[in-house]
């Protein structure tokens, strides 16, 4: 499982935050954009490596309670539908 945290987003629409798979022990810093609901990120710095690979990219709808949307990962070859919730 993995937690996605935003801790910023900037006048332009750019995201900072931190995403964190525990079951890989790996922490990875996101960079991307909020434009209306649709939330856009890439893992593209490794805070704490683990085995998890940087270069997924993560587009979200957001609703009230949470979101979904699609995910890509290039180095492992998958791609799917993901959902998150809001703390």
């Amino acid at each position: 499982m993995r937690s996605v945290r935003i801790t910023a987003v900037r006048a332009d629409g750019g995201v900072a935050g931190e995403m964190t798979c525990t079951s890989l022990g790996s922490v990875h810093r996101p960079k991307g954009t909020l434009r209306g609901s649709t939330l856009t990120f890439t893992e593209t710095e490794a805070i704490r490596p683990g085995n998890a690979t940087l270069g997924t990219t993560y587009t979200v709808t957001l609703s009230g309670a949470g979101g979904s949307g699609t995910y890509s990962d290039p180095v492992a070859q998958q791609s799917g539908t993901i959902e998150i919730g809001r703390p």
